[in-house]
């Protein structure tokens, strides 16, 4: 994820194509402590990216019993791929982690 954020054209080619660009809440506030944090809330800031809030904390906990390889920012955005997935609209879900991409390829 932090190599796209370093890529603001390519964000905002993204939103001109009428995409929307979230980042679950727990992710975000996983992703404050890296270096990348002021990029990621200027994003947020100037609305290209907005938080969702659709996991608590325990479901995630509760997910990551499954998953113990993953962080609590993966298994919340796998949580929020699969409640969304439902929905009439495409869902892309991006990963930077191998080992949740192998969890949500299967």
């Amino acid at each position: 994820m932090i190599a796209i954020l370093d890529h603001s054209s390519l964000i905002d080619k993204i939103l001109q194509l009428g995409h929307r660009l979230t980042i679950p809440s727990n992710t975000m506030m996983e992703l404050i402590s890296e270096p990348m944090n002021s990029t990621i809330q200027c994003l947020v800031r100037d609305n290209k990216i907005h938080i969702l809030n659709e996991n608590s904390l325990h479901e995630i906990k509760i997910f990551q019993k499954e998953f113990p390889r993953l962080g609590i920012g993966e298994c919340d955005v796998i949580l929020s791929y699969e409640k969304l997935s439902n929905d009439k609209n495409r869902i892309y879900c991006i990963l930077d982690d191998l080992s949740a991409r192998k969890k949500e390829s299967k």
